[in-house]
């Protein structure tokens, strides 16, 4: 049982990720089951006629690609059901149908064309463990079905020459999936190893800056009061404008401002290169919550005045953080609910603050289209986006940036109603 138990785990979860990815592709996937099902049916009973076809057995494959094109449209209390029903149209689909379309047509060229096409789809689907499972199951179901209802069962040669392909197809293909996944990680890896010399080369620089800027804003102020007596004694010719005097003695704090302003983009560039490390360089210092907002909302490449008034916020409270930052995760969260709104076409965007006795929170909602619970499941996980042009990093920043902060991010949506992100911090 318990191994049964864990068999089925791993198979909801292999599932979540399998449709996680395949997410925005599913009323594709569905269109092209349900009118293939369809179409072949015909090509193979009336163009190039095969000595077997089953009309109900094409029309369980139209219908599951149906489910699959209405998934938009299926109810809340449905949407858990999906990836059980992403599994079960898989498994029919792909190994059971056609395994057992070539066995009863006795391993025809036809037959076995299509079992080969089926199996590669299905390596490319699911990774290898998923992908066992499935064919298991699904040859499993075919050979017994195809035992209780053959009038004559056959097994030949060619039976065994198909297996030895196919097996071939399934190392082969898993093999190049596993390459791939492979690359990207070493992709990922170098992007890191990169983006940490660039960050080397520019931070010893700009340390060398700051602190000459550090020394001018600590020996300054002596050699303005000496200018300013000089000044006064006619001591100098000719003379620097007031005007200029006035420039000249804040700008060591402002170098030392862009300067922390540079090292907190790098810190950024390196967390979204996959340097997670990289925050713990982060300085925290006390915040208003009321000017990072303010300052955020202000600095945001809003489209339109219409669209900037979907906007609106109200509250503060002070917290340990980085400023910059923290503008950095309104902007992902400003964002994305200007994404769902867009493609809602309907909805408004709030920002309010509550005060707690261990905790103070910032909410930011908006009225859009909300969210599934298959998608909340997985929304910080890094490359993991619900969008097309998504890449899947700005939410993960969000949780690293809170984290650093000593504080959390959660999501809760409701789905066609809203979804709220719900920013937790520690009072100062």
């Amino acid at each position: 049982m318990k191994f049964m138990k864990k068999i089925v785990g791993y198979l909801d979860n292999s599932m979540q990720r399998s449709l996680s990815t395949s997410l925005h592709q599913l009323v594709a996937v569905g269109a092209i089951a349900f009118f293939s099902f369809s179409l072949f049916y015909f090509i193979w009973t009336v163009w190039f006629p095969q000595p077997y076809e089953n009309l109900w057995l094409r029309l369980i494959g139209c219908l599951l690609g149906l489910g699959l094109i209405l998934t938009p449209y299926w109810p809340a209390f449905a949407k858990p059901c999906m990836p059980w029903y992403w599994f079960l149209s898989i498994l029919y689909a792909l190994p059971f149908f056609f395994a057992y379309y070539f066995l009863m047509n006795q391993a025809s060229v036809v037959s076995s064309m299509s079992l080969l096409c089926s199996v590669f789809l299905l390596v490319l689907l699911v990774d290898l463990a998923s992908l066992s499972i499935l064919l298991f199951l699904g040859w499993a179901l075919a050979f017994l079905v195809y035992y209780l209802t053959a009038s004559h069962v056959y097994f030949g040669e060619e039976h065994i020459e198909m297996f030895l392909v196919l097996l071939f197809i399934i190392i082969a293909g898993s093999t190049v999936n596993y390459k791939t996944a492979m690359l990207q990680q070493q992709r990922m890896a170098g992007m890191a190893a990169a983006a940490g010399m660039i960050a080397h080369e520019l931070r010893t620089p700009l340390l060398g800056i700051k602190s000459g800027a550090q020394a001018l804003t600590a020996y300054l102020p002596l050699l303005f009061s000496a200018f300013h007596i000089a000044k006064e004694k006619e001591l100098l010719s000719p003379s620097i404008r007031e005007n200029r005097v006035r420039q000249l003695e804040g700008v060591s704090e402002r170098i030392v401002s862009e300067i922390d302003y540079a090292n907190t983009i790098i810190d950024m560039l390196l967390i979204k290169a996959g340097r997670e490390n990289s925050l713990q360089h982060c300085v925290l210092e006390p915040c208003s919550m009321a000017e990072c907002v303010k300052e955020a909302i202000a600095r945001y490449p809003f489209p339109t005045a219409t669209v900037r008034a979907l906007v609106t916020w109200q509250g503060d409270f002070q917290f340990m953080g980085s400023k910059l930052l923290m503008q950095h995760v309104l902007f992902n969260l400003l964002k994305n609910a200007l994404y769902a709104i867009a493609t809602a076409q309907r909805g408004t965007i709030s920002i309010w603050t509550e005060r707690g006795k261990k905790m103070n929170y910032l909410y930011v909602q908006d009225t859009a289209k909300g969210m599934s619970e298959l998608q909340l499941s997985r929304l910080f996980d890094h490359f993991y986006t619900t969008t097309f042009l998504g890449t899947g990093i700005g939410l993960s920043f969000c949780k690293l940036v809170m984290k650093r902060f000593g504080g959390d991010i959660r999501c809760e949506s409701e789905e066609g109603v809203y979804t709220r992100f719900i920013l937790s911090f520690h009072p100062v």
